[in-house]
């Protein structure tokens, strides 16, 4: 753990990381986005979607100096390496659409409570060479507590239902039940599972035990 805080560290996502997002997206997972569409969620919702960088040794290579402007390019190298975006988590937050109670007619709802703000995991990924070190499980945590910290009461995902890891994460990990399957969901006709967790600090709290004491300060370091 103590290695991995020195190599690797957690934040929000900025437009300088779009570039390297896509890239883990590209290489990681088979739904993949166009840059435009991370940039979107970086804008609209600056407090949920976050990276994780590790410290490499070396040059950067794989990017010019026209894709990095010169502040990005002096925060992410320094001498003997660099910095490099190898995990990120891409979320959004909405008011979900609520039908009026019973007895109040549509457009009346004027002075009622308001919905609820429910927030949705749209992406989550890691670099082959730095999974099983906890990485995805602390930017979730990191994105769920800037999501309650938003204001919102829930969490919703999809995963394919025969990515058995991934449910293990989600379940047992992330306390996310399964809502239902959506059958041929993925465009390549895979079905996914619907899943859910409830936002609240009790919750957080569970999550955090189930990552221990070190792993989870780190995951909520500067919030």
């Amino acid at each position: 753990k103590e290695g991995m805080e020195g190599q690797v560290r957690l934040r929000m996502a900025a437009l300088k990381d779009v570039i390297e997002m896509q890239h883990i997206n590209l290489v990681s997972l088979p739904e993949n986005y166009q840059a435009q569409y991370f940039a979107l969620h970086i804008l609209r919702w600056p407090t949920l979607s976050h990276v994780a960088e590790a410290w490499i040794p070396g040059p950067r290579l794989g990017h010019t100096h026209e894709e990095w402007d010169s502040e990005a390019a002096e925060a992410s190298e320094g001498p003997g390496g660099h910095w490099r975006v190898v995990g990120y988590v891409l979320a959004t937050l909405a008011s979900p659409e609520a039908a009026p109670p019973a007895g109040v007619p549509a457009g009346m709802t004027t002075g009622l409570p308001a919905a609820p703000l429910r927030s949705h995991v749209t992406s989550l990924a890691v670099m082959r060479s730095h999974r099983r070190r906890r990485i995805a499980q602390c930017l979730m945590l990191r994105s769920m507590h800037f999501m309650l910290r938003d204001g919102a009461t829930s969490c919703s995902l999809h995963v394919r239902s025969f990515n058995e890891a991934a449910v293990r994460l989600y379940k047992h990990t992330l306390a996310f039940h399964v809502n239902k399957t959506e059958t041929t969901y993925y465009a390549d006709g895979e079905d996914a599972f619907s899943m859910h967790a409830d936002l609240s600090p009790e919750s957080l709290e569970r999550v955090a035990v189930s990552l221990g004491p070190d792993l989870a300060k780190w995951a909520l370091a500067d919030t």
